[in-house]
């Protein structure tokens, strides 16, 4: 749900991606000009999220830029357009 916080993690039976990386989507239905942000804290990995628009056109951002170098990442766009947005949680580097 939108606003509430999720304690998922990454397991075997993930959906996996290019370059054989875990990804999980979450849907969320926004209206134009709403802010959306994401957050995602991690341990042993480097965490990356990518805000995906119902025209296909993706936002990404690897790292918390509050934090250079963290692993966790975090994610904030105003969004365009009105309609189901997919926010892709995923885990690109082993650490």
């Amino acid at each position: 749900a939108t606003g509430l916080p999720r304690a998922d993690g990454f397991v075997a039976l993930d959906c996996i991606g290019s370059g054989d990386v875990p990804v999980r989507s979450y849907a969320v239905t926004l209206t134009a000009g709403t802010y959306a942000e994401a957050t995602m804290t991690a341990a042993g990995f480097d965490a990356a999220l990518t805000l995906v628009g119902p025209d296909g056109v993706r936002f990404s951002n690897d790292d918390d830029p509050l934090t250079p170098g963290a692993r966790n990442a975090r994610l904030g766009r105003l969004v365009p357009l009105t309609g189901t947005y997919f926010v892709e949680a995923t885990a690109p580097v082993a650490e």
